[in-house]
């Protein structure tokens, strides 16, 4: 996970604003998902170049992770 809008817009912004050149963004990947419904899918945890590594979520446990995510999303966006 990279950072989030909230985090990274207002030093960008400002650099901006102020002539200087913004950092540069560093996206990290964790996990790469396949939904497949809502009961099944398939998580492939991954490091941070993207290359995948040996743990993988399948089935429930991968739905469950994913709604887990999402639902921890919404409620950050929502504070």
């Amino acid at each position: 996970m990279g950072a989030g809008p909230d985090e990274r817009c207002p030093p960008t912004c400002l650099a901006s604003l102020t002539g200087r050149t913004p950092k540069p963004l560093r996206l990290r990947y964790v996990w790469q998902n396949i939904s497949l419904g809502r009961r099944d899918g398939l998580t492939q945890f991954t490091r941070a170049d993207d290359s995948p590594v040996a743990a993988v979520l399948t089935g429930r446990a991968s739905a469950r992770f994913k709604e887990a995510i999402t639902r921890g999303t919404v409620f950050a966006l929502r504070r």
